[in-house]
């Protein structure tokens, strides 16, 4: 019963937090009202979580002929997030406040390698990261791992980009944190597309149903549903670089069309290029390849909203720094082709790089 109770004392304390980002500045008093626990109740954990750094009082404010109501909102002061994202072409590491504001941040492009290697810079990484002065006298409450592939049970089950296949990421990453203060975090693994999502579901205040689409190398998707990452059986759900379209009577898989890698064949490059080569080459003006993969792209949203009819669709990743040359040709094919009263709203991602990271970091929040 004692295990029972703590854990039950946990999940009212998540359930009052996540109160206060959908109602800042909330009392004690209207979490109650809220949450259908007694103010008593409220009150304790409220007690507790100011203790522990998650919350703060503000200045007191008098509503009518009442006592005045204290409101609450989140600690931004004393506890930290950790992020990252194990990209096909680059590494980033951050952490971040309650908010998802980043406080310290590193990236590193890459190219594509062994586990070993690529977890032991990572761990160097974030090494480095933790040392810095922003994070003094912060604590740490886990670290997430975003990867290009789908999770189970902590497995990268594969990730076709990287060419990696049953890697066990976490325990790789593991003893290179020992003998610093990031040895004993919780981590948390998770696919870069839905961690994204997540990000923005947690952080940015918008509608409890979303898609996060990923543009980089390849596709993913990542779906929000009711607060919570939708994994599908076997965490393939988001797999969308893998469906099917036909442009020009050929029948391809849609990373074949969209993403980093194509983008590199239409520009002439055997080889992978990193965005920075990528945006270099299209200066001389290749304008009739983002138009194409634009297009691609708005099929992909068509049959995503046509799947799941999100309120919202996010665009993200890398790709989408190219701007309005690939993503007008992608919104004119979604408004001729989208069902009329489509209520989905489409927009670009605020996080850039970033945001598989972010997201990374919420995970930690989830347990």
């Amino acid at each position: 019963m004692a295990g029972d109770q703590a854990y039950l004392k946990q999940l009212n304390k998540t359930a009052l937090l996540r109160l206060i980002r959908q109602h800042p500045h909330a009392s004690r008093a209207n979490l109650s009202t809220h949450s259908g626990l007694t103010k008593v109740t409220v009150g304790t954990l409220v007690a507790e979580l100011i203790l522990e750094g998650w919350l703060l009082e503000g200045k007191p404010t008098a509503s009518g002929s009442g006592r005045p109501s204290t409101p609450l909102e989140l600690d931004t002061s004393r506890l930290t997030l950790l992020g990252a994202e194990l990209g096909v072409d680059y590494l980033v590491v951050l952490a971040c406040d309650l908010m998802g504001n980043v406080l310290e941040r590193n990236y590193l492009e890459t190219e594509p390698t062994e586990p070993e290697q690529t977890l032991e810079q990572l761990g160097r990484m974030l090494r480095e990261l933790s040392r810095r002065g922003r994070l003094t006298g912060r604590r740490s409450l886990g670290l997430g791992v975003g990867v290009p592939g789908p999770v189970v049970a902590d497995v990268l089950k594969i990730a076709p980009n990287l060419g990696w296949n049953e890697v066990a990421v976490l325990e790789g990453l593991r003893p290179h944190l020992e003998g610093t203060k990031l040895e004993e975090l919780p981590l948390f693994l998770e696919n870069e597309a839905n961690a994204a999502a997540l990000g923005e579901s947690t952080f940015s205040g918008l509608s409890s149903s979303l898609a996060y689409l990923s543009l980089g190398v390849g596709v993913g998707c990542g779906i929000v549903i009711g607060g919570q990452v939708y994994q599908g059986e076997g965490g393939l759900a988001g797999e969308i670089g893998h469906t099917l379209l036909i442009v020009n009577g050929e029948t391809l898989e849609a990373e074949n069309l969209v993403g980093q890698r194509a983008l590199s064949k239409k520009l002439g490059s055997a080889e992978l290029l990193h965005m920075r080569e990528i945006s270099l080459r299209l200066e001389s003006g290749n304008v009739q390849a983002l138009t194409e993969m634009g297009e691609a792209l708005g099929l992909l949203l068509v049959n995503l909203i046509h799947t799941f009819s999100p309120s919202r669709v996010i665009l993200g990743g890398p790709l989408v720094s190219l701007g309005n040359a690939l993503l007008e040709p992608a919104y004119g094919v979604l408004e001729r082709r989208t069902l009329p009263g489509r209520k989905t709203v489409v927009s670009v991602g605020e996080k850039g790089v970033d945001a598989c990271a972010i997201g990374a970091a919420a995970r930690v929040l989830g347990g």
